[in-house]
């Protein structure tokens, strides 16, 4: 039964492998989306992803209803967004935000509006949440990242080579050698993590960047003051499911920001 005003895609990648016998069939569940929509309403898609509808189209390049660039987000040639007025770390979000403001443009929403609600809004917890900070260093909080993909996606938004990356959980089948070359570019250290910490310390060997095979996010914090430097950046992106030692992904973000808070004193 149709339900909804507009649908947007974001993305199809590897996730959920677990749970999905195989990439088509996760790929088809998200594509179901569309035969929610009611008469007329908006369906948003990245371009060149194929789905089951006509779809209004956002990514790089004048061949989308909305096109991305580094800088600005363009709406059928008129500036809808500069990136320095978006608060936001990270290209995925920069993305998502061209998705956002395709459906709302779509729907009528008024360009200023638009506008004025990307200029302000400040992200949600456990998404590349930067962590109030006294020591010099930057703490993000993005325990919500749980696939390689996100991994990728939020080493776009931290300091090049400045970075200490936390990987590791409940092993969902991801494939982390993909990430040899980003975190070659990104960090100074990665920290291996929980369940699949051993098998995501084989598929990085190789690796220029120091790693280390440590149990739990505690662990992290205790070698963190002869790693870490004012200026640098510890970044809990996982590429995991939590539940090897936390209930859910928001647990785990919650003890992450405790942990950064001790550590500095407060």
């Amino acid at each position: 039964m149709p339900l909804l005003d507009a649908g947007v895609l974001l993305n199809i990648t590897p996730d959920h492998l677990d749970r999905h016998s195989s990439l088509e069939v996760y790929a088809d569940l998200k594509r179901h989306l569309f035969d929610l929509l009611l008469p007329g309403a908006p369906a948003v898609a990245p371009l060149g992803l194929t789905v089951n509808r006509k779809a209004f189209r956002f990514g790089r390049g004048a061949a989308g209803d909305l096109d991305v660039t580094d800088r600005t987000l363009w709406y059928h040639a008129a500036s809808i967004l500069q990136r320095e007025d978006f608060p936001l770390k990270g290209d995925h979000n920069w993305m998502n935000a061209a998705a956002a403001a395709l459906a709302a443009l779509e729907l009528h929403v008024p360009v200023e509006a638009v506008r004025r609600a990307l200029s302000v809004f400040e992200g949600l917890e456990h998404r590349m949440e930067v962590i109030p900070s006294t020591d010099g260093i930057l703490y993000i909080n993005d325990s919500k990242g749980t696939n390689v993909d996100s991994v990728l996606a939020a080493l776009t938004g931290v300091p090049p080579g400045r970075t200490l990356l936390i990987l590791g959980g409940k092993d969902k089948g991801g494939d982390f050698t993909v990430l040899k070359d980003p975190i070659a570019r990104a960090c100074k250290v990665v920290f291996c993590i929980g369940q699949a910490g051993s098998a995501i310390y084989a598929q990085l060997e190789g690796l220029t960047v120091p790693r280390w095979r440590v149990p739990a996010l505690a662990d992290v914090f205790d070698h963190l003051r002869e790693t870490a430097r004012p200026g640098d950046c510890l970044l809990l992106s996982p590429g995991c499911a939590s539940f090897d030692q936390y209930a859910n992904f928001e647990e785990r973000g919650r003890h992450f920001k405790t942990l950064a808070r001790t550590c500095q004193g407060s």
